[in-house]
């Protein structure tokens, strides 16, 4: 079911040699994870929404922003969305992503 339309270029690139039957899992956590909100919206005029939540329910890689985002979208319940337990921040001087980890005690098994 490859979309007629494609993604943007940031995000094309790790798609072209998947599957898009058989690697939804991994699709679907791409284009959240690296794409537009461009992407978003094409992904879903390709899968359905309820493919879109089992899909979303096995993916742990999500920050808190992109778990609440879909939670509130797709009407999933927080807790049901695995909590990677990280930030993605812009710093806005440089233009470069980097990652802020959240609950270091979740880490070592004090929580």
């Amino acid at each position: 079911m490859k979309p007629e339309k494609a993604f943007s270029n940031k995000i094309s690139n790790q798609l072209q040699n998947l599957d898009w039957d058989n690697d939804v899992v991994t699709i679907i956590e791409n284009v959240i994870n690296h794409g537009s909100f461009e992407d978003y919206k094409l992904l879903l005029q390709i899968y359905p929404v309820e493919t879109l939540k089992k899909a979303i329910l096995q993916i742990k890689t999500f920050d808190r922003k992109t778990r609440n985002f879909l939670s509130i979208v797709l009407n999933i319940p927080i807790n049901e969305i695995y909590d990677a337990g990280f930030v993605k921040r812009v710093d806005f001087y440089t233009n470069t992503e980097y990652i802020e980890i959240l609950d270091n005690e979740k880490y070592y098994g004090r929580s």
